[in-house]
Order: C-alpha cells, then structure tokens, then sequence
C-alpha cells in the first residue's frame, strides 16, 4: 500500500519552492507515495500547478499566526540590542512566544496529519519549521528535511530535530557541502536537483509578450528573472547593464518578478539607478507574472547575478530548458551545471566589466547565442528530468519510512 507524505511549505508567496514540489508530485509513483500537500500560499495557486496530479493531491492551506516573513523581521530587531545578554534573553523570549503564537497552527497540522493517515512529514524550507518539527514528533512520525537553502541549525535543531530527521535532500553539492559542514549527517543526504518543466506556448508568445512592454521585435534583450531583493543581484545587473547599453545602443532589459521580504529600499535603490544611467525607457519592469514561460520566450539571453551563494538557481535551470544562454554568477550552485564557455558563462557578479562583456557577446553572436542554448538545454533534459528528480527524492523517501 502507498505511504502517504505530507509536504509542509511554508512560503507565503508563490515560488520556486511551490513549482518545484508540483513537479514533484506528478513524478511521485503512486503505487509507492500519494502526496497531500500543505501551504501557506492559496490552494488555487497550487492546484493550477500541480495540473494533472491536482485531483489526487489534497491541498490543505496551513497558516500560522507567524510565518517566517514576520519572524525574520522580529530577529533583525533583536540583533539591533546592543547588550549580549538582554539579546540572548529577547532571543528566548521571542522563541517562546513565537510558538505560543503558532499553538493553533501545530493542532490544526496534528488534525491534518491524523486525517489524511500521514506516514512521512517532509519540511519543505530546512530546519525553519520548527512547529513542524514538534508536531512530527509528538504524533512519533518520521521527518524529511529538505534544504532550498541553508540556514545554520540552532540548539533545538542541533539537539533534537537532527536525530530525529531520517533524511536529508538539498537541491545542489553545494548546499549539501555547507549542511555537512554544519553538522548535518553526511550518510543520510540525498541530492536531487528539482527540474524545470516549462508550460507549452503558443506561437508568437514571446513577439506577444515584448509587444506587451513596448519593446520592439528586433531589438537584443537581456532578461532578469526572480524576486527583487538583494542578494538576487539586481543592482550588480543594472551596474553591468548601463555598460552594454554603451555598447549595444539598441538592447533593452527585462526584470521579471517583484520585491520580496522588506525590499522596498532596494526596489527604490535599483529604480533610482535605472533614473541616474537614463535607462529608463530602455529596462522593463514587470512585476510578478503568471506566464513566466513566455517571458523567457521573449529574450535572447539571461542573466543571473546573485552576491549571495546561489543554492541551485532555478532560472539557471528555466533558462536552459527553453534554450536560452546564460551568464551566471560564479557562487553556489550555478557552478555545478554551467561549464563555462561551452554552454553559459560564469563571472563574478562584482565584476561588472566582465560581466558586461560576456553579456555583450551573446548579444552580438547569434551563432554562439543558438549553440550555448541548445547545449544547455540537452545537459537539462538528459541529466536533470523530472524523472531522475522524483526518484531521487523517493529514495529518500525509502530511508525514512
């Protein structure tokens, strides 16, 4: 008989998180694993994306009082006190109250996991989930930790989560690297990069989509794709940018998606850069969009500049499904699946003369354009399909259970 896994994500908006656990529920065999999906996002969002496996799959919107966007801000007030024992104090303090705070979202996932006969509970966001945790270990049911990122572990997941875990995943070596370094289990990790399974188009999408934002059909553009906040590297972009529009007098840029997790000052930051390099007619900001698909139809190339390490890169792996060339920042995961030259390049986001130049060519080499594209695409679909995905993640699957 199937187990059943309930994957608990907490993002309060729409994201990679949520795409690529959808993609991971289609590939589930459901004579091994059924899936029941918990969100703190809108059922209908999730449901439009799980798409065939919809009927199959319960959605259940999971709420707390608060969530991490509110604990993230509350930590960086505590951080601000100056005294090291009335920080560590307020650190408790906050810790206790966060999880009286979420006492009505631990029942209501201890009802949930009763109801559904949930045999394995997956943490979608790392260690974040704390209540999660609780619950799961209360109700004696085994946990999967699965890494996007890494933030380092604090006493409590030190002490008890991590034992209790019976598996880890990350999506990249390189945020398996950093978990292993922090004390994670090296033995019970398991890597399995999420794929990038693009939505069909229509034909002329992408004349569509440049026509949307007044941008003319044959001038060169340069993509930006993912949330507006800072360690995305949108300024070191725009820095880059302003130097291929010396070059390129006729390239326009896109940024695709909007500002996330308190970034109000950098979103003004980076408009008033745009201001100052008189671009403005020429770098298209286009919010947060539901037909990210036909957007990436749109440019002929993308650039991806994060200042923080990257834990995979989700556009890396968009991009180079529909065959689009890339050039990446040098941190983190991109390392892993772009060879630099052959089918992207890599550059240091600070280095933005290089990065101007790498972009520059692209631009002006149509030839090399199609071949580093249609490389990158063949490395995706042979080496990172949905398939190998679900089988990987199903394996871990296997060990908790």
């Amino acid at each position: 008989m199937a187990k059943t896994v309930l994957i608990l994500d907490e993002a309060v908006a729409f994201g990679g998180s949520i795409v690529s656990t959808a993609n991971l529920i289609r590939g589930l065999d459901p004579e091994r694993y059924r899936a029941v999906f918990g969100t703190a996002t809108s059922e209908a969002h999730v449901k439009g994306k799980l798409k065939e496996a919809a009927d199959s799959c319960p959605v259940l919107v999971l709420k707390k009082s608060l969530d991490y966007a509110q604990l993230s801000a509350r930590t960086r007030k505590i951080d601000r006190i100056g005294s090291a024992f009335l920080r560590k104090a307020a650190t408790y303090g906050a810790y206790v109250l966060r999880l009286l705070q979420n006492l009505p979202y631990m029942v209501r996932l201890a009802l949930a996991i009763r109801r559904h006969k949930v045999d394995l509970v997956q943490l979608n966001n790392g260690f974040g989930n704390d209540e999660g945790s609780l619950v799961a270990a209360f109700l004696r049911k085994p946990t999967l930790i699965f890494f996007r990122g890494y933030v380092p572990m604090g006493i409590l997941e030190r002490k008890l989560f991590r034992e209790r875990a019976g598996a880890f995943v990350s999506v990249s070596e390189y945020i398996k690297s950093v978990a292993v370094e922090d004390g994670v289990p090296a033995d019970r990790f398991v890597v399995a990069t999420p794929p990038a399974i693009p939505d069909p188009l229509e034909p002329g999408e992408g004349e569509a989509t440049r026509k949307r934002y007044g941008i003319p059909a044959e001038a060169p553009l340069v993509g930006m794709f993912g949330r507006i906040v800072k360690w995305k590297g949108q300024i070191e972009f725009m820095m880059a940018a302003a130097k291929v529009a010396e070059q390129v007098p006729e390239a326009h840029f896109m940024i695709v998606g909007d500002e996330s997790d308190g970034s109000e000052d950098y979103v003004k930051a980076l408009h008033g850069l745009v201001r100052d390099r008189g671009l403005t007619d020429r770098v298209h900001f286009t919010g947060y969009v539901d037909d990210v698909d036909a957007h990436y139809a749109a440019v002929d190339m993308v650039t991806h500049a994060s200042i923080d390490p990257e834990p995979s890169g989700r556009v890396i792996f968009e991009a180079m499904v529909h065959g689009i060339p890339l050039v990446a920042s040098t941190l983190g995961g991109p390392r892993e699946f772009i060879e630099d030259g052959v089918d992207g390049f890599l550059v240091d986001p600070d280095d933005a003369d290089t990065m101007a130049e790498r972009m520059v060519t692209l631009l002006t080499d149509a030839g090399l354009r199609a071949q580093m594209g249609q490389r990158a695409r063949t490395k995706i679909l042979e080496n990172y399909g949905p398939d190998h995905y679900a089988e990987a993640v199903m394996a871990a699957y296997d060990r908790c259970v």
